[in-house]
């Protein structure tokens, strides 16, 4: 498996590539509107890493700076079905990781609270919880922060419609 560097302009193969494995792999209840994933993409606000096998995407980490929080919040980390339970997205991300720690004091993501061991398991902590679309997520931080940083970070980057449990 192989992981491109971060890469910002995204062209339209791409982007039906991603579109795919996003549709396929995320729960229907928690899916942004794929118009809102590329936009992101294609305005060069975010970033993302793709993870190929051979000549296949498999798997992709969107992310963008909080410049002014000096953090990072992952709005969307996916591996395909079939490579999930493999270790495959565990060594994906760990790589991801070990990359953005050396910009920034934190990271930040939200995840299902199915995910949250998952993500523990690779030193995030559980800050507190948001709701998106009436489904509950865990916001999640690792790095040198305090509770107040990732709140106030992670505030910046959703509407207040989501922060009614920070």
């Amino acid at each position: 498996m192989n992981i491109s560097p971060p890469l910002q302009d995204v062209g339209n193969k791409l982007l039906c590539a991603l579109q795919e494995i996003y549709t396929t792999t995320f729960d229907n209840d928690i899916q942004t509107p794929w118009g809102i994933v590329s936009t992101a993409l294609t305005i060069g606000r975010s970033k993302i890493n793709l993870l190929q096998k051979g000549e296949k995407i498999v798997g992709f980490c969107i992310w963008t700076p909080i410049f002014s929080h000096n953090s990072i919040f992952i709005d969307y980390f996916c591996v395909s079905r079939a490579q999930q339970g493999k270790g495959v997205g565990r060594a994906f991300l760990q790589q991801i990781l070990s990359q953005l720690e050396k910009q920034v004091d934190f990271i930040i993501l939200d995840c299902k609270g199915n995910l949250e061991k998952f993500y523990i398991s690779l030193g995030f902590v559980k800050i507190g919880t948001s709701v998106w679309r009436g489904v509950s997520l865990s916001l999640m931080a690792r790095g040198k922060f305090t509770p107040d940083q990732v709140i106030a970070a992670y505030s910046s980057t959703q509407s207040p419609e989501n922060l009614s449990k920070l």
